[in-house]
């Protein structure tokens, strides 16, 4: 049995999937990357959900919210979380988001600053190359969509590159929210292709001045073997926001999540309950 509920809402003009964890007052939203799923933030869950009331919401496209044709911007995003924490009747949050997740988190907390408290932007991506993004649209248009048994599906999960330095606890996790069965009994990735690609290749939106204009305290999280954030964009980051502060998370990927979850609990909830989290660079 999962240690979590979930549910679906009403938000705007879509249907959208969430898990929840704990029943703390105060709430933290998270926010998945691109072709990730809600499950991939149920290790945060399980070590904050004694202090906060945990909401991993699956965006459009993900798990099994709504997948329109299109929409697939980091501000339709934005324009969506906006419409689901009015649905769940939330007036102030915090967020954390990984990847796309830090792109939608710095949108919406740019755009509605007075519904923010605080935000952990695990390995941003606003500052992505054209390469990279080339690099992750190839992978996924040649990434095999249908397996015939659940054996093959996580097992061809677990030979991806990204996912290398994940325990085999971190591996389930995700690989719960990964996949979904179809009516012939195979297993199919759980996102829909084509708005995650449209998300690849609109990542690039500028966002420099929305990030000047937030005003939440903001702990930047950098992987010290990152291919997403370089370390010129990361002390950008920090200094262009107006209450930034930067660590870097030695031995880890682009997935910081997968690669270090007993640091990003630990210094999540530390910043988030309004510790002073010293400022970390990797030599």
């Amino acid at each position: 049995m999962s240690d979590y509920t979930q549910h679906r809402v009403q938000a705007g003009k879509l249907m959208l999937h969430y898990l929840e964890w704990g029943r703390g007052d105060r709430v933290l939203v998270c926010l998945h990357g691109t072709s990730m799923s809600a499950n991939a933030w149920t290790r945060l869950a399980r070590d904050l959900q004694n202090e906060f009331r945990v909401i991993a919401l699956n965006m459009r496209g993900h798990g099994f919210s709504d997948a329109p044709e299109t929409g697939y911007s980091v501000a339709e995003y934005g324009d969506d979380l906006l419409a689901f924490l009015d649905a769940l009747q939330l007036e102030k949050v915090d967020l954390i988001g990984s990847s796309l997740g830090t792109q939608v988190a710095i949108d919406f907390a740019s755009r509605h600053p007075e519904l923010v408290k605080r935000i952990v932007l695990s390995d941003p991506s606003l500052a992505i190359d054209e390469a990279a993004i080339a690099g992750y649209v190839r992978l996924h248009e040649t990434r095999a969509r249908v397996f015939d048994t659940w054996e093959d599906a996580i097992g061809y999960c677990r030979s991806l590159p990204q996912r290398a330095k994940l325990s085999v606890e971190m591996h389930e996790l995700a690989e719960a929210g990964d996949f979904k069965q179809l009516p012939d009994g195979r297993y199919e990735w759980c996102y829909y292709l084509p708005g995650i690609l449209e998300s690849f290749r609109k990542l690039t939106v500028d966002q420099w001045d929305q990030v000047k204009r937030i005003e939440a305290p903001v702990l930047v999280l950098r992987a010290s073997t990152s291919h997403v954030l370089s370390k010129p964009n990361a002390l950008k980051l920090e200094h262009e926001l107006k209450h930034g502060t930067l660590y870097e998370v030695a031995n880890s990927s682009h997935t910081i999540w997968g690669d270090q979850p007993a640091l990003l609990s630990d210094i999540t909830r530390r910043f988030l309950g309004g510790e002073n989290v010293a400022r970390n660079e990797v030599t």
